[in-house]
Formats: structure tokens, C-alpha cells, sequence
């Protein structure tokens, strides 16, 4: 398994729905197994907030968008495993194209719901 730190922050964008959301980041961020973890509110977060040691370190820069860990640790092995790279991020699962686009396995409505289709 790939060693690295993870940063959770930014400003939230929906103020009657901010602490809930806030929440939830905290607690997909506690799966996530990262060396060291760091919280920075109110703010955007930087690689700078966090002095730890790990060789890659996990930027989680939008509090309402949530980040199930099975994808946290996609993101940080494709660096990994493509040494050449030196950022990588997110996308939606929204294609171009028709012939790209695709559902999730299921449908979900819970946290733990994300959780499954993203290990999927």
C-alpha cells in the first residue's frame, strides 16, 4: 500500500448544510489510512499545512464533496504507479460522450452506498 499524508479543508458552499457535510469528510477521512491526517477549516488547505513524511500527500480541498476511501486510495496509487506524474485529481463519473457515460453499479442515497459503488 502506498504511504501518504491527507489534508482535509476549504470553505463550504452551502451554509445550512455545512457542519452535516463537514461531518461526513471527517468521517470518510478517518478510513482513509493515511500516515498522518490534518484538518484546516474555513480555509483552503495546501501541501504546506502538512510537514509529515509520506513520499505523496492527499490534498481534500472541497469539504462537500465527498471522497470514499476506495477512491482516495485510487488516486494516491496512480501516482504511484506513474512516477512521471505529479498531480492527480477527481473527476466525475460524467462522460462526453454517450458512448462513455455510464450509471453506477447502483443506485445510492447513504454514505455507506458511495462507499460500495466506489469500491466497485
Amino acid at each position: 500500500m502506498t504511504e501518504f499524508d491527507l489534508i482535509l479543508g476549504g470553505v463550504p458552499r452551502f451554509g445550512a448544510e455545512a457542519l452535516w457535510a463537514w461531518r461526513l469528510a471527517r468521517r470518510y477521512a478517518r478510513q482513509i489510512p493515511a500516515r498522518d491526517f490534518r484538518e484546516v477549516r474555513d480555509r483552503k488547505p495546501t501541501v504546506a499545512d502538512l510537514a509529515g513524511e509520506a513520499p505523496f500527500v492527499l490534498v481534500w480541498a472541497d469539504p462537500e464533496a465527498y471522497l470514499p476511501p476506495p477512491a482516495a486510495q485510487r488516486l494516491v496509487g496512480t501516482l504511484q504507479d506513474c512516477p512521471d506524474a505529479d498531480v492527480v485529481l477527481p473527476v466525475s463519473n460524467e462522460g462526453w460522450t454517450d458512448e462513455v457515460r455510464r450509471a453506477p453499479a447502483f443506485a445510492y442515497s447513504t454514505p455507506s452506498g458511495l462507499t460500495e459503488v466506489a469500491r466497485l
